[in-house]
């Protein structure tokens, strides 16, 4: 654990495992993404939160969540370039068959 005093009763962090816990879901997407996670846990709740009054502590934890999604965001474009240029490509034929049809060529 990385911040035992902002969770001292151990709650869970991000894992890819981690399902919604809303029935109203779309059966497309049913794990929450980082993003979602952070912001979920970042926002503010009715109630007194640790978290939010933890000061320089907050700031910190603010900077590794920012840093953990944005490298596994890149992580995954990374790893995904083959299909990400494609789709690029896609939509660039797409916009030129596009713009050529507008002009009459």
């Amino acid at each position: 654990m990385v911040y035992p005093l902002l969770f001292p009763r151990g709650e869970q962090g991000w894992s890819n495992e981690m399902e919604h816990v809303e029935e109203r879901r779309s059966a497309k997407r049913n794990r929450v993404t980082q993003l979602q996670f952070y912001a979920y846990r970042l926002s503010v709740h009715s109630g007194f939160s640790l978290l939010h009054s933890s000061g320089k502590l907050l700031q910190q934890y603010v900077v590794n969540a920012y840093v953990k999604t944005e490298g596994s965001r890149l992580n995954y474009i990374h790893l995904n370039q083959k299909d990400l240029r494609v789709e690029f490509y896609r939509g660039l034929l797409d916009a030129l068959r596009t713009r050529a049809s507008n002009n009459n060529l």
